[in-house]
């Protein structure tokens, strides 16, 4: 049997499925534009704020940290990490983390978690 995005395509041509992953308050929003890579949530689409993603311990349920305390970046392709946004703008309804990678930069946790492929989807 075809996967259904294939079937959904098809039957609703020349439409497209674009998959996308965005925040309740926009900080962070992420666009399969082409739709080349079936669930795949894509990239930061641009003027949407960077975003990292941070190592995640999926077994004890907690982000990782340094040796200093700060959050550590996620590396490797076939690991989850947690994803964090950097905040646009000082948000005072929305306390986030001021110590992640460095000092003093603000970065919230959407809570959920993606992995970055090769090409950076």
């Amino acid at each position: 049997m075809r996967p259904i995005v294939e079937r959904i395509v098809d039957a609703f041509a020349p439409a497209r499925v674009v998959e996308f992953f965005a925040t309740t308050d926009g900080q962070a929003v992420l666009a399969n534009v082409a739709g080349a890579k079936v669930g795949s949530k894509g990239r930061p689409l641009p003027g949407a704020g960077r975003i990292e993603l941070a190592a995640y311990d999926t077994e004890h349920d907690l982000i990782q940290e340094t040796d200093r305390g700060f959050v550590q970046a996620r590396r490797g392709r076939t690991r989850s990490g947690c994803c964090l946004p950097r905040p646009r703008a000082h948000r005072p309804d929305r306390v986030g983390q001021t110590r992640v990678f460095a000092p003093a930069t603000p970065w919230v946790s959407t809570e959920n978690l993606f992995r970055r492929d090769e090409d950076g989807d």
